[in-house]
C-alpha cells in the first residue's frame, strides 16, 4: 500500500489568519480615510490585525476580520 506523500503547501487555516506584523495596544488610533473616499490596504491590514487581536487571535478564516475592516473604513 502506498503511503500519502507529505503536504508541502501550507493548510487554509496557515495562510488565512493574519500575521503579527507588529505589537499594537488597544488604545491605537483609528486610521483616518482619506477625502477621496480610497482605503487603503494597509489601513485595512491594520484595522483587520487590531480586530482578530481583540478576538482573542482565532484561528480560522481571517477574511471576515479583513472584510469588517474594510467596511468599517468606507463607512466612515
Amino acid at each position: 500500500m502506498a503511503r500519502k506523500p507529505k503536504a508541502t503547501t501550507p493548510t487554509l487555516e496557515e495562510t488565512s489568519t493574519p500575521s503579527p506584523r507588529r505589537t499594537t495596544t488597544r488604545n491605537t488610533p483609528q486610521p483616518e480615510t482619506p477625502m477621496n473616499g480610497f482605503v487603503g490596504e494597509e489601513e485595512i491590514r491594520d484595522l483587520a490585525y487590531r480586530k482578530w487581536e481583540e478576538a482573542g487571535c482565532p484561528t480560522g478564516d481571517g477574511m471576515a476580520f479583513w472584510l469588517a475592516a474594510e467596511q468599517e473604513l468606507r463607512s466612515r
